[in-house]
């Protein structure tokens, strides 16, 4: 019922548009100042970090853009570099 697609430059991910799948997904309603919007569509947050935690309320896996599993994947690798041991 509530599900769509769109496309969306995510400045901190891709210079191109990312295809957006919307399975009624929750919206993040209300940050801290520790948390990086990443993306809004239809001025409704989507996409946030904060330290080593990502949340979308799409689904970047239901496409074959990569760029947010990349991005993922460079968060998991500096928190790890960062990590004490």
């Amino acid at each position: 019922l509530d599900s769509f697609s769109t496309e969306k430059i995510v400045p901190k991910i891709s210079e191109t548009p990312i295809p957006l799948v919307f399975i009624r997904a929750p919206l993040v309603m209300e940050i801290t100042d520790s948390v990086d919007v990443l993306i809004k569509v239809d001025d409704k947050i989507v996409a946030v970090k904060e330290n080593h935690m990502l949340a979308t309320s799409f689904h970047p896996e239901l496409t074959n853009n990569t760029a947010f599993h990349e991005y993922f994947l460079e968060m998991v690798m500096d928190h790890k570099r960062k990590k004490p041991e």
